[in-house]
């Protein structure tokens, strides 16, 4: 490498990393992660071909029910955005539904916000007392699977 081609690349460096860390994302009240939660919070509507999933789940209403299945087939296929406004759809009609919150706060964790999908878990488990046994079983096992705080497995070393 040149000289000369090594004082450019030192002047040039420190103004591309300036320019890649205005768009770092610093978690505000008006997003979700990455995405403004305007978008997270429109309306969504029933689609075909996403994936058929069917998880029963105590609701009255066979549209909560059906936007609930479409917010856990868009989370198994990585479409955090989609699955957060099937769940968002969802909890509209049935803002009880505890497992919706646990799809949106999985959803909210694709999207990289860790806050949000607390709160939305949190949400869930004070929810989880209205529930039946198999839900409440679910509500426990999913909260585990999503947050593990201790990091210690079984046989007592920590892993990383």
């Amino acid at each position: 490498m040149t000289r000369a081609s090594f004082l450019a690349l030192v002047c040039v460096l420190p103004l591309a990393t300036g320019a890649l860390a205005q768009h770092e994302h610093h978690s505000d009240e008006g997003s979700v992660g990455w995405v403004p939660r305007e978008i997270l919070q429109r309306p969504a509507v029933l689609r075909e071909g996403i994936g058929k999933i069917n998880d029963p789940v105590t609701t009255s209403s066979s549209e909560t029910q059906a936007f609930y299945n479409q917010g856990l087939a868009y989370l198994h296929s990585y479409v955090w955005i989609e699955a957060a406004r099937s769940c968002n759809q969802a909890l509209r009609s049935d803002p009880k539904l505890a497992l919706a919150y646990i799809c949106l706060s999985r959803a909210y964790s694709g999207l990289e916000d860790q806050a949000a999908a607390q709160s939305a878990l949190e949400k869930a488990q004070s929810l989880a007392t209205s529930l039946t046994d198999r839900e409440q079983m679910r509500v426990r096992a999913l909260s585990g699977a999503c947050f593990r705080v201790d990091r210690t497995p079984r046989g007592g070393r920590e892993t990383r």
